[in-house]
C-alpha cells in the first residue's frame, strides 16, 4: 500500500505541508505523528520513554540517541566517533562533515588530456587532474607482465612496480587457489 502525500492541513499543528491522512480521519504531517501519535517505549540502555529507532537482537526497543551512539565509529580522517557515512576503498569509515569535504575536494576538475570538465580524484603520473574517462583509457595503461600487451592496469607488482591485466590477474589468482587446495 502507497502513502499519498498532498498539500493539506495538519490537523494537529495547522500548518500546510505535506500531508497524509491518517486512520481516515484527518490529515497529519510526519513531524507531528513523530511528535504526538508514533509509538513510544521504554528504552532499554536509558530506561526514557522515547520513539523506537531500532529494536536489539533480543527483540527490546532502544531510542534514536543510544542507537546512534552505538552505531557510531571513528572516522579515519578526523578520529571522532561519529555516525559512519560511507567507507573509503581501504574499508575505513568515514563521517558526514569529512565525506563532504571529500566530495568538495572532488568537485568539477578540469581534465588535462581531453579538456572536459567532470567528478573526479584520479590524476595523471605529473598529479595533473584528469577525467576518469581518460585516466581508464589512457593514464592507466601499461605493458602487462604477463601477457606484454598494453592494457588497463588491474594490479602492480610491489617490488618491481610491473602491471598485470585482469585476466592474467585472475588466471594468477585461479592458480594460487588451485595451489592451496591441493595443499590442504
Amino acid at each position: 500500500m502507497k502513502i499519498r502525500y498532498s498539500e493539506r492541513e495538519c490537523h494537529y499543528c495547522k500548518k500546510v505541508k505535506k500531508c497524509w491522512l491518517h486512520k481516515k480521519e484527518y490529515y497529519l504531517c510526519m513531524a507531528c505523528y513523530r511528535r504526538v501519535l508514533q509509538p513510544k517505549h521504554e528504552c532499554v540502555q536509558c530506561k526514557q520513554v522515547k520513539v523506537v529507532a531500532n529494536w536489539n537482537r533480543y527483540g527490546k526497543p532502544v531510542c534514536n540517541d543510544c542507537y546512534r551512539e552505538q552505531t557510531a565509529t571513528a572516522c579515519a580522517k578526523c578520529q571522532k566517533k561519529r555516525k559512519i557515512a560511507r567507507r573509503l576503498h581501504s574499508g575505513n569509515p568515514v563521517c558526514e562533515p569529512c565525506n563532504r569535504k571529500y566530495y568538495e575536494y572532488r568537485r568539477h576538475i578540469l581534465c588535462v588530456l581531453c579538456g572536459f570538465t567532470s567528478y573526479s580524484n584520479h590524476k595523471n603520473r605529473e598529479g595533473q587532474p584528469v577525467c576518469p574517462v581518460c585516466y581508464r583509457k589512457k593514464v592507466n595503461v601499461d605493458h602487462c607482465l604477463r601477457c606484454s600487451r598494453v592494457r588497463r592496469v588491474y594490479r602492480r607488482d610491489k617490488e618491481s612496480g610491473l602491471a598485470t591485466c585482469f585476466s592474467c590477474a585472475r588466471v594468477e589468482d585461479t592458480a594460487k587457489k588451485k595451489l592451496e587446495c591441493a595443499k590442504s
